[in-house]
């Protein structure tokens, strides 16, 4: 018999994060399930009957700007399930550490600890993020003329 197969799933106590972290728990079998988020409640957006099951040996408790954290949090993991970021993106600073920095450092990490696989959301609230990334880069846009931005169906 093979062993579970080890899955983190960052963003582990928001809306999406933790309704993948409960359905994969529920087969302890297959899944030994860890979640990792910046802070332990669940997100305000999740319904309010739900409660935090993920036990403390298998949370991470750990910012996304925070390298050193996710390599410590992705260490031993067969899949990471990447699914942290800012839904709102009220403001840049949020928007680069959450949705930019942050991904690329569990990818790094992720690479350099040999995961066999990422499975990555395409940015939840798409629209509206990439609106907000527009408004911030229209400065850089107008200064370089490489710079094209195309309005598209999917964003």
């Amino acid at each position: 018999m093979t062993s579970p197969q080890k899955i983190l799933i960052t963003g582990g106590c928001g809306l999406v994060g933790y309704a993948a972290y409960t359905h994969l728990s529920r087969q302890p079998e297959r899944y030994a399930v860890y979640g990792l988020d910046r802070r332990r409640d669940l997100s305000p957006r999740t319904p309010g009957a739900w409660r935090n099951e993920i036990p403390a040996d298998r949370f991470f408790l750990c910012d996304l700007t925070d390298f050193d954290g996710i390599r410590h949090a992705v260490a031993g993991m067969d899949v990471v399930v990447h699914l942290a970021a800012d839904p709102r993106g009220k403001n840049w600073e949020s928007l680069r550490d959450n949705n930019l920095v942050g991904a690329y450092h569990v990818f790094q990490a992720c690479a350099e600890a040999g995961v066999q696989r990422i499975v990555a959301d395409r940015m939840l609230h798409r629209r509206r993020r990439i609106a907000a990334l527009r408004h911030f880069l229209r400065p850089f846009q107008q200064r370089h003329a490489f710079w094209t931005q195309t309005d598209s169906n999917d964003g």
